[in-house]
């Protein structure tokens, strides 16, 4: 004999075989029960609201888990909820680390990893950038964290010594973007070469490359920034 339930959200009265995909601990009693097309309203309108976890809409409110979700929503739907499963699992272990860096699709990189016990830096395995997750800054050859996270500290603690007699000092000290010194310029034009051996523009504060470094300035770089970069002070005027 066929067996019937009411759904309690839009009171059809269906076969049990139309019952909504009900969660592992789901303990809804036979009078609470949703049918598959509530369900499924039910479970794309929490993850379209970025809600987590998602729970069964009876009063059990058993958590859905991934399968469960992924039989019910459509494949955008279905992404978007690993992603809040993915963040949640973030925010929960301390050792779980998501790439920072930005994306073509505006995203976000999507490497993660989690560390063993006792590492300190993330090597992500999608763009394999290196980032100390102690200092929380990239490190490796070229960056600001080179070595040991105590150099890093201590070069830190130097820059922010620096900075504050530059705000001492006034405006008029050109920074360097590689080592952060900190310069009084006396005349000259704007290609300006650090003792470190970056070179850099004093106008826009780009990095120049050591070779070209005059392909930077108007007239030979039509792209040169905010507005224009000329070789020497007051050439454009």
């Amino acid at each position: 004999r066929r067996r019937w339930f009411t759904c309690v959200a839009c009171s059809s009265r269906l076969p049990v075989g139309d019952l909504g995909v009900q969660p592992a601990a789901c303990s809804c009693a036979e009078d609470e029960r949703f049918c598959m097309d509530c369900c499924r309203t039910w479970v794309q309108g929490k993850v379209d609201a970025t809600e987590y976890p998602v729970t069964c809409p009876a009063p059990c409110k058993a958590v859905f888990g991934p399968g469960n979700v992924e039989l019910l929503v459509d494949e955008g739907a279905w992404r978007r909820f690993m992603v809040l499963e993915r963040r949640h699992a973030f925010l929960g272990n301390p050792r779980f680390h998501r790439c920072p860096r930005p994306s073509d699709d505006g995203l976000g990189c999507r490497g993660e990893a989690e560390l063993d016990e006792g590492v300190t830096v993330f090597v992500c395995p999608v763009c394999f950038v290196r980032r100390c997750v102690e200092c929380d800054v990239e490190c490796g050859a070229g960056t600001d964290h080179p070595d040991g996270c105590a150099a890093h500290q201590a070069w830190r603690r130097d820059r922010d010594a620096a900075d504050q007699v530059a705000q001492q000092l006034g405006d008029g000290l050109l920074v360097c973007p590689a080592c952060r010194g900190r310069f009084q310029r006396d005349g000259g034009c704007n290609h300006m070469m650090c003792p470190c051996g970056q070179h850099y523009c004093a106008v826009c504060g780009d990095r120049l490359q050591a070779t070209r470094p005059y392909d930077h300035y108007q007239p030979n770089n039509a792209a040169a920034r905010t507005p224009e970069c000329p070789l020497f002070p007051g050439q454009n005027d």
